[in-house]
């Protein structure tokens, strides 16, 4: 199940969506990602990572990131890399959600800013402190009646 939420630009009504969460393709996208991260798409740190921890998990939930240098908004998968915390038991193959309770966080991804190159931060709707429109550096606002849920 994911959600989202509308922003519009104060200035110019550019309308950004920022869909969140995980839908029912989950097991296709994990595996997918896993095999990418393996092969070394997402970098040498995801792949060794992989090579050296075959129990490792990565979080392929989809998040709002906000550059901290520019202040404009994208969503994509989170990427951050997880270790089994140590005597738990029952470790999903494939966990999301409240199942990374069960895991120790090994590395955040390093998201970049698609604008400016800065480095992009995950953040929850209610903890933006900053959102800048892409097209006109405007300010943009959370639209009240603009909340999503889909799968």
């Amino acid at each position: 199940m994911g959600s989202g939420k509308v922003f519009i630009c104060s200035s110019c009504g550019e309308r950004f969506s920022a869909m969140t969460g995980i839908g029912r393709l989950f097991p296709k996208i994990y595996e997918e990602t896993v095999k990418k991260m393996r092969s070394g798409k997402y970098g040498d740190e995801c792949k060794k990572f992989f090579k050296e921890h075959p129990e490792g998990a990565v979080n392929c939930e989809k998040e709002l990131l906000i550059c901290e240098e520019c202040g404009v908004p994208k969503t994509e998968m989170n990427l951050s890399l997880y270790l089994p915390k140590e005597g738990a038991k029952n470790i999903p193959k494939m966990p999301f959600g409240n199942d990374f309770r069960k895991f120790t966080l090994y590395a955040e991804y390093p998201h970049k800013c698609d604008q400016c190159g800065g480095i992009c931060n995950v953040v929850k709707s209610s903890k933006i402190k900053r959102m800048t429109c892409p097209e006109c550096k405007g300010v943009m606002q959370e639209y009240p009646a603009g909340h999503i849920l889909w799968d």
